[in-house]
Protein backbone atom coordinates (compact mmCIF):
# COMPACT_ATOMS: atom_id res chain seq x y z
CA UNK A 1 0.00 0.00 0.00
CA UNK A 2 2.05 3.12 -1.17
CA UNK A 3 0.84 6.82 -1.22
CA UNK A 4 0.74 6.86 -4.90
CA UNK A 5 -1.79 3.76 -4.89
CA UNK A 6 -5.20 5.10 -6.08
CA UNK A 7 -6.97 2.93 -3.98
CA UNK A 8 -5.15 4.07 -1.23
CA UNK A 9 -5.86 8.05 -1.79
CA UNK A 10 -9.29 7.89 -2.43
CA UNK A 11 -10.18 5.99 0.57
CA UNK A 12 -8.13 8.08 2.48
CA UNK A 13 -10.17 11.62 0.84
CA UNK A 14 -13.55 9.44 1.72
CA UNK A 15 -12.35 9.18 5.26
CA UNK A 16 -11.55 13.26 4.86
CA UNK A 17 -14.41 13.77 3.69
CA UNK A 18 -16.75 11.99 6.52
CA UNK A 19 -14.80 14.45 8.75
CA UNK A 20 -15.38 17.36 7.37
CA UNK A 21 -18.98 16.84 7.02
CA UNK A 22 -19.47 14.96 10.24
CA UNK A 23 -17.72 18.16 11.70
CA UNK A 24 -19.72 20.71 9.67
CA UNK A 25 -22.95 18.01 11.43
CA UNK A 26 -21.37 18.77 14.98
CA UNK A 27 -21.29 22.40 14.38
CA UNK A 28 -24.81 22.60 13.09
CA UNK A 29 -26.28 20.56 15.53
CA UNK A 30 -24.59 23.43 18.18
CA UNK A 31 -25.75 26.10 16.31
CA UNK A 32 -29.46 25.35 17.79
CA UNK A 33 -28.46 25.68 21.33
CA UNK A 34 -30.32 22.33 22.38
CA UNK A 35 -29.41 21.38 26.30
CA UNK A 36 -27.46 18.52 26.03
CA UNK A 37 -26.56 18.03 22.52
CA UNK A 38 -24.23 17.39 20.63
CA UNK A 39 -24.17 14.26 22.76
CA UNK A 40 -20.64 12.50 23.43
CA UNK A 41 -21.86 9.52 21.37
CA UNK A 42 -22.34 11.86 18.45
CA UNK A 43 -19.21 13.47 18.96
CA UNK A 44 -17.12 9.79 18.44
CA UNK A 45 -19.58 9.09 15.89
CA UNK A 46 -19.40 12.16 13.78
CA UNK A 47 -16.03 13.29 14.33
CA UNK A 48 -13.40 10.68 16.31
CA UNK A 49 -14.27 7.68 13.87
CA UNK A 50 -13.28 9.09 11.13
CA UNK A 51 -10.25 10.17 12.51
CA UNK A 52 -9.52 7.07 13.97
CA UNK A 53 -9.81 5.54 10.76
CA UNK A 54 -7.96 8.37 9.01
CA UNK A 55 -4.66 8.02 11.07
CA UNK A 56 -5.04 4.20 10.75
CA UNK A 57 -4.94 4.42 6.99
CA UNK A 58 -2.22 7.05 7.10
CA UNK A 59 0.16 5.03 10.00
CA UNK A 60 -0.83 1.56 7.60
CA UNK A 61 0.63 3.65 4.48
CA UNK A 62 3.45 5.08 6.43
CA UNK A 63 4.67 1.27 7.82
CA UNK A 64 4.53 -0.18 4.49
CA UNK A 65 6.54 2.11 3.13
CA UNK A 66 9.22 1.86 6.05
CA UNK A 67 9.16 -1.93 7.38
CA UNK A 68 8.80 -4.34 5.05
CA UNK A 69 7.26 -6.75 7.71
CA UNK A 70 4.59 -4.82 7.95
CA UNK A 71 3.59 -5.27 4.57
CA UNK A 72 3.15 -9.20 5.13
CA UNK A 73 1.54 -8.40 8.40
CA UNK A 74 -1.10 -5.50 7.11
CA UNK A 75 -3.91 -7.94 5.47
CA UNK A 76 -3.79 -9.62 9.26
CA UNK A 77 -3.52 -6.49 11.23
CA UNK A 78 -6.53 -4.64 9.33
CA UNK A 79 -8.61 -7.76 10.06
CA UNK A 80 -8.13 -7.31 13.48
CA UNK A 81 -8.83 -4.08 14.21
CA UNK A 82 -12.09 -4.52 12.26
CA UNK A 83 -12.60 -7.69 14.29
CA UNK A 84 -12.77 -5.39 17.89
CA UNK A 85 -14.16 -1.91 16.31
CA UNK A 86 -16.97 -3.89 14.68
CA UNK A 87 -17.65 -7.24 16.86
CA UNK A 88 -19.93 -9.68 15.01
Amino acid sequence: MRWNDLTTTLIALLWSLLLVSGVEGLIGIRSRHIPGYPATAQIILYAGVPVLFLLFLVGAAILSRKARWFYDLYPFATGLVALFTFPV
